[in-house]
Parts: structure tokens; C-alpha cells; sequence
């Protein structure tokens, strides 16, 4: 067995087949659109669609980080892979009924993060309106010289004052003034024209000057990025959707239609660890290599579970299932903390794997970064968690039907 690593500390992040263990390299990509094939088990262009998989997670990544001419150079790319891809599916039986579903647009999250700006940028404007609403609403009463200001008036002002949906904190009416209004509420009085309610009326006023510059002031920066950014975007969707538009059995965005399972003829489990030190980057990777393990596995012969490990606890995040949607979600859903019960969730990965899986060939996919260092699940060193795991894939016994398969 050889060491890899996911950047920093020593890692032994293993495959095993139940017999043999093999170091597993992990990808690192952030999360990204998944292509599925149907329609053909064909070995080529099944592999060809794992790559086109990756590809797409390198096109939002470079969409994402502003890399426009990097992502352009990779459409060209992406249509030459298609290009081969059609060609192969009009060589093979049944070819032409093949499609290839991409769950979503690699440029939908920068899509998405520029409708977020769109949004805050509304609520600046609308914080902007109400602001102003009430300074107005303040002026007209300083100026009539009432002898006092009733309760419901206050409410009234107040209520113009509430929270705008998506507005940033920093842009809020200051606490002291809704501090100052929930006490007089409270009271049930009206306020006399006296020279605290004439400070506090004044200090209200200025703020709310301050407040509304800030909000206009900073809608007009948002309204200025999102004119230089959205053109950028459109520039980016249209070229992937030029590419797309060539090739009528790429799918874009349309789940595939549901199919009546088969009996798998493999067994994949993925153990992934979710102790503290994986938090970030490396559980960034691991998601993204089960992901595209699965991507690559996806020919409707195959069945996959997803298992954690850490804070030294051992569970099921999604039991044997053929549908790789549901896989993906979650491995998306991981979340890291705590020590590292290695070995322990090993011995217990390897019998889940053995009794729940139905593939005549099941294997089990380990995923971590370093050393076992939880005494109270039995800690051993790494030579000794090898020992263990040599024997108790020679005894773990078999289900009745099926057998198992190295």
C-alpha cells in the first residue's frame, strides 16, 4: 500500500476491495454539475462521460473565479469531447437513444450569486425609501409645533422602520432609537414636546440621513458591479449553451426519467472521514471524488452507500441506493468535527458493506486524512489497523445469496 495525501498531513485515504487496499487519490473541486449517461452501458462512452463530469466541475470553478477566457478555451474543449461522444453513439447498437443529462449550467452559480447582488441591491433601495418616507414624516411634525406626539403616531413611524428582507445589518437604524421607542410603547403615553423628545425626534432624523446616504451610496456600488458583471455571465452561458445547442441528446437541467431499478451487480460503499482536521478543502475533495466515483459508476449495474466517521461516532448517511442523485446529496450534507475513530469505523464499514449490499462484487471506499486517535473506540497504529483489516476481510462471513467478490 502506498501513502497519498490531501494536503498537509500525512494521509492514508484507501480503497478497499474487501481483499486488497489501494490508495485513492482525491480530486479537489468545489461542488459542480454531474453528467449522467442513459441509454447505453457502452465502456467508452461511459468513461468519456466521467471525464465530461469533471470538465463541467473545471468550467464552473473558472466561471466562478472569473477565468472567462480559460472557460471559453474549455467550451471548445467540452465540444470536441461531445464531438467524439457522437460519433461514438452512432458506431455502437442502440446508440442513437442514448442521453447524456448535466443537472445544471456550470455558470448557474455565478448566475445565482448575481441575482443575490440583484436582491441586496432592492433592499438598499427600498431601506432607502423608508428612510426618507421618515425623515420626511419627522420634518412635518417638528415643523407644526405640536404640543405633543401621541403614541400612535411613534407606532406609526416606527412601523416604516422595520428590517428590510436582505438588507446588511451595518445599514439597519441604529438599536438605541428602537430601544427608546419599545420603552415609550411600553409607557403608553404620549410623548410631551419637551426637550428629551425633541433630542431623541432630532437624533432620529440625523440618523436616518446617515443610514439613507450609506444605503444609496451603497446600492449605487452594488448597481455598478452588477452592470459590469452581468454581461460578463451572459457572455458565459452563451457560450455553453452554443455548444450544447450541437448536440440534441445532451440534456441540460431535466432530470433523467425514472427507471426501474435492477438488481446491482456491484456494491460501492464510501467511508468518508468527518473528524475535525478534514474540515475545509479536504472534505471539499472527498465530496467531490465521491461524486465523480459515482459519475463514473453510474450504468445502472451499480448501487452506492455513503458512510461518516468522526467525533468518534460511526453512521449511515445514505444506505445502498441506486440513484446517484441521492448519493450526491449526501455527500453534500457531510460536515466535519471531532477526533477520528479510523479503525473502529473500518471494521464497521467492512461488515455494513458485506451484509447490506446486494452486488455480487462489493467493495468499500475509505476516504481520510490521517491517523486513528480515538482511545475510547480502541485506537490502534497504522501497521496494526492493516493487520486487522487483512483479517477480517478473510472472516467476515458472506451473505447467503449472492456471495462476494474481490
Amino acid at each position: 500500500m502506498t501513502n497519498g495525501s490531501l494536503s498537509g498531513r500525512r494521509a492514508w485515504g484507501m480503497c478497499i476491495a474487501l481483499a486488497a487496499l489501494v490508495t485513492c487519490t482525491l480530486p479537489h473541486a468545489a461542488a459542480a454539475p454531474t453528467a449522467t449517461l442513459q441509454g447505453t452501458d457502452d465502456h467508452d462512452t461511459v468513461w468519456r462521460v466521467g471525464n465530461l463530469g469533471d470538465r463541467l466541475a473545471l468550467l464552473e470553478n473558472q466561471a466562478q473565479a472569473g477565468q472567462h477566457d480559460l472557460f471559453k478555451a474549455n467550451c471548445r474543449h467540452m465540444d470536441d469531447s461531445l464531438f467524439t461522444i457522437k460519433n461514438r453513439l452512432g458506431q455502437i447498437p442502440g446508440g442513437d437513444q442514448a442521453r447524456i443529462f448535466i443537472s445544471h449550467s456550470p455558470v448557474a452559480a455565478s448566475r445565482a450569486a448575481l441575482e443575490q447582488k440583484q436582491q441586496e441591491r432592492q433592499a438598499l433601495i427600498d431601506a432607502g425609501v423608508q428612510y426618507n418616507q421618515a425623515i420626511g414624516e419627522i420634518d412635518r411634525q417638528l415643523a407644526a409645533s405640536t404640543n405633543r406626539f401621541t403614541i400612535h403616531w411613534l407606532t406609526a413611524l416606527f412601523g416604516q422602520l422595520k428590517p428590510v428582507t436582505g438588507l446588511p445589518k451595518l445599514y439597519e437604524l441604529p438599536k438605541e432609537f428602537w430601544d427608546w421607542y419599545n420603552s415609550s410603547k411600553q409607557a403608553g403615553q404620549d410623548l410631551t414636546n419637551d426637550v428629551n423628545t425633541m433630542q431623541k425626534l432630532s437624533g432620529l432624523r440625523e440618523a436616518l440621513r446617515v443610514k439613507q446616504r450609506e444605503v444609496l451610496d451603497e446600492a449605487q456600488k452594488v448597481t455598478d458591479e452588477v452592470q459590469a458583471e452581468e454581461p460578463k455571465i451572459v457572455e458565459l452561458e452563451t457560450a455553453f449553451a452554443s455548444v450544447i445547442a450541437k448536440y440534441p441528446f445532451v440534456v441540460v437541467g431535466t432530470a433523467p426519467p425514472n427507471q426501474p431499478q435492477q438488481t446491482p451487480e456491484v456494491s460501492i460503499c464510501f467511508l468518508v472521514d468527518c473528524s475535525g482536521s478534514m474540515d475545509g478543502g479536504k472534505l471539499d475533495a472527498a465530496r467531490a471524488a465521491v461524486r465523480s466515483s459515482v459519475a463514473r459508476t453510474d450504468d445502472g449495474k451499480t448501487e452506492w452507500a455513503l458512510l461518516g466517521f468522526g467525533g468518534c461516532s460511526f453512521w449511515e448517511e445514505q444506505g445502498f441506493t441506486q440513484s446517484a442523485a441521492d448519493l450526491a446529496a449526501a455527500a453534500d450534507g457531510l460536515r466535519a468535527s471531532g477526533d477520528t475513530p479510523l479503525t473502529f469505523s473500518m471494521y464497521k464499514a467492512i461488515t455494513y458493506t458485506a451484509n447490506e449490499g446486494r452486488g455480487r462484487t462489493r467493495r468499500l471506499i475509505v476516504l481520510c486524512d490521517g491517523q486513528d486517535n480515538c482511545d475510547e473506540r480502541g485506537s490502534v497504529t497504522q501497521e496494526e489497523a492493516m493487520d486487522g483489516l487483512r483479517t477480517i476481510t478473510r472472516n467476515v462471513p458472506a451473505p447467503a445469496a449472492g456471495g462476494m467478490q474481490p
